[in-house]
């Protein structure tokens, strides 16, 4: 555990030097913390061998997805995940099995090759944009201009073995830019005719 503390710190820093986003550091870092809180709970028994999730946090909203054998271990899981300290939780756990390692290669291959096609665009940075795929459903979480919003859900659309995109992505308002006042008022000077 403390080895993938270590690691994970160590790739937050990394990563927030080569990327720019709206989160700092210590944001960053409690994303991460979250992710890691989630994979530390599946892991444990009842859940490991029954669900199969996936998770990923932005700006301290997390995002969980993935298949429950049960229905009640789900119920407790979801219950369990209130515990933790994320602003929101948003929950994407369906019925289902565990998937096979072809399905899971998959997924991570559609999951590279959504990043890739988004981060194609200039205008869309590293650090604005978190990608999962769980059985062929794409979530997309972060912020983004409105403009760019489209753009990247319109390249997930585009990878093959793709079957939806999920968006949680929060638009980022447009810089307002302060301009002197035009009708200040001006000084004349006015003369005394004698």
């Amino acid at each position: 555990m403390f080895r993938t503390l270590i690691s994970a710190l160590f790739s937050v820093i990394l990563l927030a030097g080569c990327a720019s986003s709206d989160r700092d550091l210590t944001t960053q870092w409690r994303d991460k913390q979250l992710e890691m809180e989630v994979a530390g709970i599946v892991s444990k028994v009842p859940y490991t061998g029954n669900m199969n999730i996936d998770a990923i946090a932005y700006n301290g909203e997390l995002l969980v997805a993935g298949t429950s054998r049960n229905l009640d271990l789900t119920a407790q899981f979801t219950e369990q995940l209130q515990t933790l300290n994320a602003k929101q939780i948003i929950t994407q756990i369906r019925p289902g099995e565990q998937p096979s390692l072809g399905s899971v290669s998959s997924d991570s291959f559609i999951t590279t090759q959504v990043r890739t096609a988004i981060l194609t665009d200039s205008q869309i940075s590293s650090g604005s944009i978190k990608v999962m795929t769980q059985q062929g459903v794409v979530y997309l979480m972060g912020t983004l201009p409105e403009a760019k919003i489209a753009v990247a859900v319109d390249k997930a659309r585009h990878i093959e073995g793709v079957t939806s995109v999920v968006t949680i992505i929060r638009a980022l308002q447009p810089a307002v830019v302060a301009t002197p006042a035009t009708n200040t008022p001006t000084e004349t000077a006015t003369a005394d005719a004698q």
